[in-house]
């Protein structure tokens, strides 16, 4: 019961159609630098300038973000894109921290009724 009140009430789905939403809109942005990018001479100071602005509406539009924790899975989960080595005891504390933040409750919810249960059995 508590898994079936606590999981709507994230709203996981508002939030992956404003993550979707946001990604589309700096996809947008993203083929302009793109085309800018091997066409230097089309570009000018002004588009830019646009190009920025537009950038900053988008943030200003989406107010989600990903959590620190999120970032550092990313990091682990693609560690030859970051120049820097990261000790073990990172990647133990990043996946100890994404456990329980994400799985905690749940195995609480499940494993506590049936320790309370067979200790009122005995």
């Amino acid at each position: 019961m508590v898994i079936s009140l606590h999981v709507p009430s994230r709203k996981y789905g508002d939030i992956s159609h404003k993550f979707h939403s946001c990604g589309r809109d700096i996809n947008i942005l993203y083929d302009k630098v793109c085309y800018w990018k091997n066409n230097p001479e089309t570009v000018n100071h002004d588009q830019i300038k646009e190009l920025i602005d537009e950038y900053n509406l988008i943030l200003k539009n989406y107010d989600i973000n990903h959590s620190t924790l999120d970032f550092s899975v990313f990091k682990c989960s693609n560690y030859k894109d970051y120049f820097e080595k990261f000790p073990t005891w990172f990647y133990f504390k990043t996946y100890v921290m994404y456990f329980l933040s994400y799985y905690l409750l749940y195995c609480v919810a499940i494993i506590f009724p049936i320790v309370i249960f067979f200790s009122l059995m005995n």
